[in-house]
């Protein structure tokens, strides 16, 4: 992967974008002056295309005292992230490429602020950021140290399970979609039974998963080579598939024998994992930006040929179909009504289906949590104040971790309404532009451009999870009176009772939010398909209006186009990402796990 120079040397990775944003400046000046407003959504779709960094992100997961950290700093270079005796707080900390080092740290409250690369420590450590008292959301560091791994973003996290719930929710939101996700697991202890929970936890959330065996150095080859075939064994056993597995150490001695060992095991990382992985990246965001730009060109030059034809007509020759175009703009409301009725019976049905789809897992939600509660129990020997502690954090954890799974499990089910809308609005839509396309051709003998009309919305994400405490007063502050070896059986009783009640209100809750998340969706989803309907009409209004005029000026407006996809083709043929071919071995969604050790 090439990596940029200097900003100030003006890298020819950076003239190619330049190039690209010039002929989207002219093309967005032409369907101004034109009123080809029909082009805004794919003009915006290329803009975001454009300015969007091609990057991937590299989730890194490990136990305590597993090296994730040490691993980290040491791609960076520079011990960046705290490391010592205590772990670091639930905090999201972003790693990747910056021309200098510099660091953000955002807020739950949505502020942020700047700090130094070197300050990080005092907004992730556990020391001198206990339980997350400053609110802290996430940590970003940009370093110039990073630019071998241009295009990856590297997410250091606790992990689920053991974040708080809000950087829960943010974990599962990216994590399905990240390029690889890395288990850091020591070669002290190699695949404990800690470690297989974790990576079965974390395949419920994706299946990219690459093995790290940290502190490698303290194993001689033969013993490296054992751990690496006895985590292989158990890995396939318990998952039946093969993970691809890398040693690594942030820590080896000064003999040039163990520096050649470091040398080569990074090496190894880096050219089967991260560098096929960067280069990916911005290969695939650049082939589709071409795409969409070619044709956003080819829809430009489109109507610009329709402009062309209609101003060669006299106006009796366009009565007809300006009287159809008044037709349709009076008709407007007919679809209207239409798209909102076929929007509206879907959302009155998400609520009672998502119901009665949760409804069904209360049974085993509440069995499966009772049985693991009363595990527990037995082990909390303390008093009230902090029985009550353990309970509601307990509860915190395991009522998330089985919400987030029943919402992935029954995800398909939550979003086929809107899945189902979609589907419907765009046989509408495309109903529509055919029939304003036949009635042009027909008229002007040219084809109005077939411009997808690109009228989707995000799915939404999974809800978050609500809980109360566990008792309604204040009992828990009198807990120095209150001796716990006469009562501890009655408070157990009091949480195991409490069990059900909070596994009902929360998949009540979840219905709800999934409700609102996809009724807010499919309410946009109709907002959007109308704007695309006044903006086709209002094109062909303006063409016909001969508010597109001039038959030379139009000319021109077409040679500079034909000119523009001439510079659009050699651009994409010197791109030095468009001419990097793929690799073979290029690490994607279906490939990440398929090559063994």
């Amino acid at each position: 992967m090439a990596i940029r120079r200097a900003e100030t040397e003006r890298p020819d990775e950076l003239i190619i974008p330049d190039e690209l944003s010039a002929i989207l400046d002219r093309t967005s000046a032409l369907a101004g002056q034109y009123h080809i407003a029909s082009l805004g959504p794919l003009l915006e779709a290329c803009r975001g295309l454009l300015s969007r960094d091609s990057v991937l992100e590299v989730a890194v997961f490990g136990r305590f005292k597993a090296g994730k950290s040490s691993f980290l700093n040491a791609l960076a270079g520079a011990e960046i992230l705290p490391v010592g005796v205590l772990p670091v707080t639930s905090v999201i900390t972003r790693l990747r490429y910056g021309p200098r080092p510099e660091a953000e740290v955002r807020f739950l409250s949505g502020a942020s602020t700047k700090i130094k690369p070197e300050e990080v420590g005092r907004f992730i450590s556990e020391a001198e950021n206990p339980r997350n008292h400053k609110q802290v959301m996430a940590v970003e560091l940009r370093l110039p140290s990073l630019a071998p791994y241009l295009g990856l973003e590297f997410i250091d996290t606790p992990g689920l399970g053991s974040v708080h719930h809000h950087n829960t929710q943010v974990s599962l939101d990216w994590l399905p979609y990240a390029g690889a996700v890395l288990v850091v697991i020591s070669v002290d202890n190699p695949l404990a039974e800690d470690d297989a929970a974790f990576i079965e936890e974390l395949r419920r959330y994706t299946p990219r998963l690459v093995i790290l065996l940290t502190k490698a150095d303290r194993l001689d080859e033969l013993e490296l080579a054992e751990v690496r075939e006895f985590a292989r064994r158990e890995l396939e056993r318990r998952f039946k598939a093969d993970f691809l597995i890398y040693p690594f150490s942030s820590r080896l001695g000064t003999a040039k024998a163990d520096q050649d060992q470091a040398r080569e095991w990074k090496e190894a990382l880096d050219r089967e994992l991260l560098q096929p992985l960067a280069a990916g990246s911005a290969w695939e965001n650049r082939r589709l930006l071409y795409h969409k730009m070619e044709t956003l060109l080819q829809a430009a030059g489109g109507y610009l040929e329709v402009a062309l034809r209609a101003s060669t007509k006299s106006d009796a020759e366009l009565a007809g179909l300006r009287a159809y175009i008044l037709e349709e703009n009076n008709s407007f409301d007919v679809l209207a009504d239409e798209l909102q009725l076929l929007t509206q019976r879907a959302r009155s049905r998400t609520y009672s289906l998502f119901e009665e789809t949760l409804q069904a897992r209360t049974e085993a939600v509440e069995s499966l949590l009772t049985d693991r509660l009363r595990q527990q129990l037995p082990r909390w020997k303390m008093n009230l104040w902090r029985l009550t502690r353990a309970y509601e954090e307990w509860l915190k954890i395991n009522m998330t971790e089985e919400l987030n799974g029943i919402s992935l499990d029954h995800q398909d089910v939550f979003l086929s309404p809107l899945r189902a809308v979609e589907k419907s609005v765009s046989r509408l839509l495309e109903t529509f532009r055919d029939r304003l396309a036949w009635r042009i051709e027909e008229r002007l003998g040219v084809k109005i451009p077939q411009v997808d009309h690109g009228v989707k919305v995000s799915e939404p994400g999974r809800p978050d999870v609500s809980f109360g405490r566990a008792f309604d007063s204040h009992l828990d502050n009198l807990w120095f009176l209150i001796p716990m070896g006469l009562f501890r059986s009655f408070f157990h009783r009091h949480f195991l009772r409490q069990l059900r009640w909070e596994v009902e209100k929360n998949l009540s809750r979840l219905a709800t939010q999934w409700s609102d998340s996809v009724t807010q969706a499919i309410t946009d989803l109709e907002t959007r398909a109308k704007e695309y309907v006044r903006s086709q009409i209002a094109t062909v209004e303006n063409i016909l209006d001969r508010k597109v005029s001039g038959t030379s000026d139009l000319s021109q407006a077409l040679k500079d186009l034909s000119g523009m996809k001439a510079k659009l083709a050699a651009l994409s043929a010197a791109d030095p990402e468009m001419k990097r071919e793929r690799r073979e071995n290029a690490v994607g969604s279906g490939q990440i796990m398929g090559t063994g050790v």
